[in-house]
């Protein structure tokens, strides 16, 4: 594992020691440039559903077509309002480092980079291994 892998894994730990009663039953499949976000939205979605007993409960969150997707159950529409915002701000969020980014294509590949990692390939996106 490198350094980044063991940041991002020591990330996806404090997130789910935070907000594990909405991810319980997921599978979180992203690269580390976005787990900012994701905690974010996270606390967004705590905040909204503090104190009611009634909170989403999320199965997947991951990229799809160069973008965070986040599926699951309870998921009332001013949560989807808040997951949607979340979604649109990952399409310009680089999946590497979190610095802004665009869309970029490598043949059928869609991923966010920032210009220094589509430039210097180190963009984690760029890899098919990380669907």
């Amino acid at each position: 594992m490198t350094k980044t892998d063991w940041q991002f894994v020591k990330y996806l730990d404090n997130i789910e020691h935070e907000y594990g009663y909405m991810l319980e039953h997921t599978g979180a499949y992203v690269c580390p440039g976005w787990m900012v976000l994701i905690q974010d939205m996270l606390r967004e979605i705590d905040a909204l559903h503090y104190g009611t007993g009634d909170h989403p409960e999320f199965t997947t969150i991951k990229e799809k077509f160069g973008t965070l997707r986040v599926y699951g159950y309870n998921i009332d529409d001013e949560t989807q309002a808040i997951i949607d915002r979340y979604a649109a701000l990952s399409a310009e969020t680089c999946m590497t480092c979190g610095a802004f980014g665009q869309m970029r294509e490598k043949g059928r590949w869609l991923y966010v980079a920032c210009d220094q990692r589509a430039s210097d390939g180190t963009s984690e996106a760029q890899s098919p291994s990380n669907e």
